[in-house]
């Protein structure tokens, strides 16, 4: 099976997703960790979120540049990467929910969000051929 369509629109999903938030991140790090964690945030925090911001605005333009060829090669190297990414996203936030000692709204959707799209990845991969 080729990837094609559904492997494009889960590639620019996810990158106008990755992008979205890590400009966030680099343009408000302490309103989104506040947002994220329910926390006070420190200096540290802030630099953090803003190394994250970047990262993850890179990851996004990786996306977006893979969605315009799913066909690629190149692609078919970064998937696992993608899957790898996504899964340890959910993780995270999967066990940071469970440890809240108050209730943090938006843990369990972006949980959710980064195992579909590790799913979505793994499946894709899965059936290319």
């Amino acid at each position: 099976m080729k990837a094609g369509r559904p492997l494009n629109l889960l590639l620019a999903a996810g990158a106008i997703i990755e992008i979205g938030t890590g400009l966030g991140a680099l343009t408000f790090p302490e309103q989104l960790v506040t947002l994220l964690l329910n926390e006070p945030v420190t200096v540290t925090g802030i630099f953090l979120a803003r190394v994250f911001g970047a990262a993850i605005v890179a990851l996004g333009m990786t996306w977006w540049v893979a969605s315009k060829e799913p066909e690629s090669r190149g692609i078919r190297t970064c998937a696992p990467g993608f899957v790898a990414y996504n899964l340890g996203a959910a993780v995270v936030l999967t066990l940071q929910a469970l440890a809240a000692t108050q209730p943090v709204p938006l843990l369990w959707p972006l949980s959710v969000l980064h195992a579909g799209l590790s799913l979505g990845f793994a499946t894709l991969l899965l059936k290319w051929k």
